[in-house]
C-alpha cells in the first residue's frame, strides 16, 4: 500500500489514511478502503468492473499487479475475496475468505474498545494502525521469501512468528506489491 501524505484539516487534526474510510453509504463506492453499504443487485458487478479498471488504469503512477476487494456480509457473516486475477478465468469471481486469527484478534480488540465506550474515531484510528501493521508484516514476509523458489509453510510460521492460518492473508497482501510472492508457498 503506498504511503499516504498527512494533510492538516479543520481543528488541527491530520487526515491521512482516515480519508480513505467512509461511513455507511447506500451503494458501493470504489474510492474508499473501508465503508459500509447496502447489498444492491449490481454490487458484485460494480466490484468486478472496478477491479478490472484498477488493473488497466492504476490510480497511482505504479502499475497494479492485482486488485482485490474484500466483501463482508453482516447479514450472514460471510466474507468473500474478489481478485482481478480471477476475472479472465472460468472460476467464480470471488472465493470465501479463510479464517485469520490476526484479523479476528484485531476485530475483537476494536469491539472491546467500542464496548468500553471509546469513541468511534478512536476505534477507527486503532483499526488504521492495525491495518498498517498487517501491511508491514506482509512486506516482511515478501522480503523473507525473495530469492527462494519455494518456502514451506511451517518454515515461514517459525521464522517470522506468524500463525499458519494468517499466511494466506499475508501472502495475498504481499503479492499485491510483490507478484513474486504468490507462487512460493507450498
Amino acid at each position: 500500500m503506498p504511503d499516504i501524505a498527512e494533510v492538516p484539516t479543520e481543528g488541527g487534526r491530520k487526515a491521512g489514511f482516515q480519508s480513505l474510510m467512509a461511513d455507511y453509504n447506500g451503494e458501493y463506492l470504489n474510492d474508499f478502503v473501508l465503508h459500509g453499504s447496502c447489498d444492491h443487485p449490481d454490487t458484485h458487478q460494480r466490484i468486478l468492473d472496478d477491479l478490472d479498471h484498477m488493473t488497466k488504469i492504476p490510480p497511482l503512477d505504479e502499475p497494479v499487479a492485482e486488485a482485490v476487494c474484500v466483501l463482508a456480509n453482516t447479514e450472514d457473516w460471510t466474507v468473500g475475496v474478489y481478485s482481478s486475477h480471477r476475472l479472465r478465468s472460468n472460476r467464480p469471481p470471488s472465493i470465501p475468505a479463510l479464517t485469520s486469527k490476526l484479523v479476528g484478534a484485531i476485530l475483537q480488540r476494536i469491539a472491546q474498545m467500542y464496548n468500553h465506550k471509546m469513541s468511534a474515531q478512536f476505534c477507527m484510528d486503532h483499526l488504521e494502525r492495525e491495518l498498517r501493521q498487517l501491511v508491514l508484516k506482509s512486506r516482511m514476509l515478501a522480503e523473507y521469501v525473495r530469492g527462494f523458489r519455494r518456502v514451506p509453510v511451517d518454515q515461514l510460521s517459525a521464522v517470522l512468528d506468524i500463525e499458519s492460518k494468517d499466511l494466506p492473508l499475508l501472502m495475498a497482501v504481499a503479492s499485491c506489491r510483490s507478484p513474486h510472492v504468490a507462487p512460493l508457498m507450498l
